[in-house]
Parts: C-alpha cells; sequence; structure tokens
C-alpha cells in the first residue's frame, strides 16, 4: 500500500482482481434470485458491493474497481430514496432522488479535491470527476426539465457547473471534461430558449439549431490538441 501510484507487477494481478469483483456481482445477484436472501433490502444489495469495491480499489490501485464501486453507491442512493419499481420506471422525475444525487455528486466531488489536496491517490480524481461529474449534471438537467417552480434555481447551478469543469479542463488539460462542460450547458440552454421564448415558426428552431452548432464545434475545434486543451492519457 501506498498513498502514490503504483504499478501492478503483472497485467494478470489487474484483471483477476477486476474478475473477482464481477464473480462477486454474480454470486450476490444469483444468491437474491435463487434464496431471496436479501429480501426487500434492496439497497443493501448495492450497498455491499461499494463497501468492498472501494477498500479494495484503493489497496490495489485499480482505478476500473473505483469506478465500479461509486458506481454501486450510487445505485445505492437511488434505490434508497425511493421504491425499486418507481426506481427503475422514472427516474429523475422526484425531487426527492434529484437532490439526493446532486449531494452525493457534490460530497464525491469534494472528497476527489480534498484526498488530491492530500496527495492520497491523486490520479483518482479523474474516475470521482467522470462518475460524479456526469450524475451531477443530469441530475441538475432532470430538475431543470421537471420542477418549474425550481427551474432558475437547477439553471444556475448547471451554469455553475459548466463553468466549473471548463475551467478544471483548462487546468489539466483535460478535452473529456471540456466536452462535458459544453454537452451538458448546450442541453440547459437549447432547453430554456425554447421552454421561454416559445417561437412558433419552424425557420427559428432551424437557425438556432444551425447557428448553435457551428459555435459549439468552433469553440471546441479552437480546444483541440496542439491548442489549449488537449486530451489527457489516463
Amino acid at each position: 500500500w501506498t498513498v502514490d501510484q503504483t504499478r501492478s507487477l503483472s497485467a494478470f494481478g489487474d484483471y483477476a482482481l477486476l474478475l473477482g469483483c464481477l464473480l462477486f456481482l454474480t454470486l450476490e445477484g444469483y444468491a437474491q434470485y435463487a434464496y431471496n436472501v436479501f429480501g426487500e433490502r434492496y439497497g443493501l444489495v448495492t450497498l455491499l458491493p461499494a463497501l468492498l469495491f472501494l477498500p479494495l480499489a484503493y489497496r490495489f490501485d485499480h482505478r476500473g474497481v473505483l469506478g465500479m464501486a461509486l458506481t454501486a453507491l450510487i445505485s445505492w442512493v437511488g434505490v434508497t430514496v425511493r421504491p425499486l419499481e418507481l426506481y427503475f420506471k422514472t427516474n429523475f422525475f422526484d425531487r426527492d432522488t434529484v437532490f439526493s444525487a446532486i449531494t452525493l455528486a457534490l460530497v464525491l466531488l469534494s472528497t476527489a479535491f480534498w484526498l488530491e489536496h492530500r496527495r492520497i491517490k491523486p490520479h483518482f480524481t479523474y474516475t470521482y470527476l467522470s462518475v460524479a461529474g456526469n450524475l451531477l449534471m443530469v441530475a441538475l438537467l432532470g430538475g431543470l426539465f421537471n420542477f418549474e417552480g425550481l427551474r432558475l434555481f437547477f439553471a444556475g447551478g448547471l451554469a455553475v457547473a459548466c463553468v466549473a469543469l471548463d475551467q478544471y479542463a483548462r487546468r489539466e488539460q483535460s478535452f473529456l471534461f471540456l466536452l462535458m462542460s459544453v454537452v451538458y450547458g448546450y442541453i440547459g440552454t437549447t432547453y430554456l430558449f425554447f421552454h421561454y421564448l416559445r417561437p412558433e415558426s419552424d425557420d427559428t428552431y432551424y437557425w438556432y439549431f444551425i447557428l448553435t452548432g457551428i459555435g459549439v464545434v468552433y469553440y471546441l475545434m479552437r480546444q483541440l490538441p496542439g491548442r489549449s486543451v488537449t486530451t489527457k492519457g489516463r
């Protein structure tokens, strides 16, 4: 164990750990299906992998297992907030689900930056931000689309998140986070534009997508590798 990045002595070790985690999920799913081991406690089904995979990811320095742990943790929060049947039918139509997702995303992002500041597996920050950043953006868009009374609140939160991602992308020279900022921001802006203006002419839709599409492509092309922001191998 070390707080710095470590290299496995062989590729087999990394794949063996990943295979073991996948087999655990398979065994857990079979035990629930065949013997109903967990009963109606669906949250426990997703919490156990999160509690197991997270320390394994840090012990063996495995970003793939870390991603599985974070995904299980996100699933646990979603299942706990609302019943299973409603969770699968409507994901971000429930206010508790949206705010739980936002809270979890902010906790994960804060944890990632704190660990990076303490120099504890700082290379894990990329995985944390990839998972939690997407969760945060999707939750903000879900609130923007579904809750009229809080629409401006979610729009402001989305704008702040997009700017923060853009600044982080420039600092870390990461094209992925720049793309996340632009895509999610464009979706939110487009929704607000047509929701409040409600243009009646088809020409408005046509010219909006033509002009904004050109603008987005031009902006991204200016940040392609060899310019101010590059893709970053992880």
